[in-house]
């Protein structure tokens, strides 16, 4: 059975190229919000002077720029869309008559489709980081990055597991798309995509800290930043550790009862 999954990454490898061209000009166009982002903050700082709390303006446009690189690296593209679908359309039964993992078939997908994506994606990422080289600062000492790689692994497993997650509402209702978006919704506010959560009233924020959403793209990018430290930074990784084991859980019960649901209706 183990020797399934290096077949299948292969093939989640091969189903990604085709769509190579899709996703690079997808990715290219949205390079116009990061510049609008650039041009918006840098309005800020000249009326608010040298920082916003504790962000210089350096700060602020590397946090964007890692945003949306780590956004590339970790962040499913239509995964929910397609479980949704062999659900839908009863795709699911080729696979239930295999002995394949389902989760484990979807996860080995998910992480061939992000290392292609992102081989296609980082040189002219790059290239379109050249203009703001100079307000680049990253550390030195290999212990932010170590933290860093274990918190973006972590980061794409929560982002995945919610994704499957959803999908598998699919077992009972028929179109899940008003619920992606309005998940999306909040998930695109609380992960930090249009400021730092550390900007936000201490109060809210740690309230914030206790939900998923931070550790999708705030906290790994704060970890390389070296704006969680020490215990913060111990605590914050238990937490999201945490929460790659209950949604995992999570997921296995909702797969365990769709399928029952699933049985049901197909018998």
């Amino acid at each position: 059975m183990q020797g399934l999954y290096p077949p299948l990454f292969k093939i989640g490898i091969q189903n990604t190229l085709i769509y190579r061209w899709n996703f690079l000009i997808r990715l290219l166009f949205s390079l116009v919000p990061l510049f609008g982002l650039v041009y918006f903050w840098k309005a800020i700082y000249q009326s608010a002077g040298a920082q916003v709390q504790s962000y210089a303006y350096a700060h602020m446009i590397q946090y964007f720029l890692l945003c949306m690189l780590l956004d590339v690296l970790v962040t499913p593209t239509d995964d929910e869309w397609q479980i949704s679908a062999e659900i839908r359309d009863g795709q699911l039964n080729m696979l239930l008559l295999r002995p394949i993992n389902h989760l484990l078939y979807r996860l080995t997908l998910f992480a061939a489709s992000r290392i292609v994506n992102f081989s296609i994606i980082v040189i002219p990422l790059l290239i379109a980081f050249i203009p703001f080289h100079s307000l680049i600062s990253l550390p030195h000492n290999p212990q932010p990055w170590i933290c860093f790689a274990l918190s973006t692994l972590l980061s794409a497993l929560i982002q995945f597991l919610i994704a499957y997650s959803i999908a598998m509402l699919s077992f009972w209702i028929l179109e899940i798309s008003t619920i992606v978006f309005i998940f999306f919704s909040f998930e695109y506010f609380f992960a930090g995509h249009f400021f730092p959560l550390d900007l936000l009233p201490p109060a809210l924020f740690k309230i914030i800290l206790w939900t998923p959403f931070p550790y999708e793209l705030w906290f790994p990018i704060a970890v390389l930043q070296e704006r969680v430290t020490g215990p913060e930074l111990t605590q914050g990784l238990l937490i999201q550790f945490g929460w790659v084991i209950l949604l995992y859980l999570f997921a296995k019960f909702l797969w365990k009862k769709g399928l029952v649901k699933y049985g049901a209706v197909g018998g």
